[in-house]
C-alpha cells in the first residue's frame, strides 16, 4: 500500500483524496489524506540519500537543462523546479520563484555545467561554464515574429538556419 501511494502521488501526481479513495477501492482499507501524507514523508526520508546522490550528479554534469512551472499547493502558488541531464533528472519545490530556491540546491551553482534555459535572470545569476538558450524557446520567439512582421524574413531564415544545424546534430 506504501509503494502504491508513493506511485500514485509521484509518478501520476494524484491528489490526496482521490489517492485515499482508490486505496479504498482496490484494497479495501480506508485511509486518510493524513495517512497519504505521513506515507509520503516515511518514503521521501528513506528516498533522501538517492535524491542526494541524483543532485550531486547532475551538479557535476557537462550539460544541464533547467526549468520551472508553476503548482498549486492547496491555495498557494509554488514553484517546480527542474534540472536534468540526459540520463537524470532532479525535480525540487518551493514558494519562492527567486535565486533563493535555486541557491538552497545548488549553491555553488553548476560551475562544470552548460546550463540550457528559457533566459530567466535567476539561472543568469548562477554560477556555470557556460549559458545556452533553448532552441525550443528561441524557434517559439522567432515564430512569433513571422506571425508579427510578415514582411520581414530574418527570423524564417534563423528558423531554418536552427532546423539545419538540428538536422547535422543528429546525422
Amino acid at each position: 500500500i506504501r509503494a502504491l501511494v508513493t506511485y500514485l502521488s509521484v509518478v501520476q501526481c494524484i491528489p490526496f483524496k482521490r489517492i485515499a479513495e482508490l486505496i479504498s477501492d482496490l484494497a479495501g482499507r480506508k485511509i486518510s489524506e493524513g495517512t497519504v501524507q505521513n506515507i509520503l514523508k516515511g518514503n521521501s526520508k528513506k528516498a533522501d540519500p538517492a535524491y542526494e546522490e541524483i543532485r550531486r550528479k547532475v551538479e557535476q554534469s557537462a550539460v544541464v537543462g533547467a526549468d520551472e512551472t508553476g503548482a498549486a499547493v492547496g491555495k498557494q502558488l509554488h514553484w517546480n523546479w527542474i534540472f536534468q541531464t540526459d540520463l537524470l533528472t532532479y525535480v525540487f519545490q518551493m514558494k519562492s520563484r527567486g535565486q533563493e530556491a535555486v541557491d538552497s540546491k545548488f549553491p555553488n551553482g553548476l560551475p562544470h555545467s552548460t546550463l540550457v534555459t528559457d533566459r530567466k535572470q535567476t539561472y543568469f545569476k548562477m554560477d556555470v561554464k557556460d549559458h545556452q538558450v533553448c532552441l525550443a524557446h528561441l524557434l517559439r520567439n522567432a515564430e512569433y515574429l513571422n506571425e508579427l512582421d510578415t514582411k520581414q524574413d530574418w527570423s524564417r531564415r534563423f528558423i531554418h538556419l536552427i532546423a539545419h544545424a538540428i538536422d547535422l546534430r543528429r546525422a
